[in-house]
């Protein structure tokens, strides 16, 4: 559909923030940005890490996420989405994350969130 989502700048390099030669578009600790869309064009998009209700659950058995993110199949499924076009997200300056630890816990507490419906 050719939607503008971004507008990055070269880094000139395959290490620093922006787009590397490689391809890799990096964050400001030169950590590639994790990048998920809706490719089904229904404005609901899921991402691998924050799909998981371990991540993104509010606490509790609940459909209801943190950040937007809301389960429409069960409240213990991991099959959380972002009601939006795209989730874009970044391991911060640890450049690690925890698939098991709750959005603001452990290695996840760093991390650089950033979506938009």
């Amino acid at each position: 559909q050719r939607l503008p989502i971004l507008n990055a700048k070269d880094s000139g390099d395959s290490t620093s923030p922006g787009v590397g030669l490689d391809g890799e578009f990096r964050d400001p600790w030169g950590n590639p940005y994790i990048i998920s869309i809706d490719y089904g064009f229904n404005d609901r998009t899921r991402d691998l890490i924050y799909s998981r209700r371990d991540v993104i659950a509010s606490g509790g058995t609940t459909q209801v996420g943190a950040n937007g993110f809301y389960n429409p199949v069960s409240t213990t499924s991991d099959n959380f989405e972002f009601n939006g076009k795209y989730v874009i997200w970044s391991k911060g300056p640890d450049g690690k994350y925890n698939k098991g630890a709750a959005y603001d816990k452990l290695d996840n507490r760093d991390n650089v969130l950033g979506w938009t419906q």
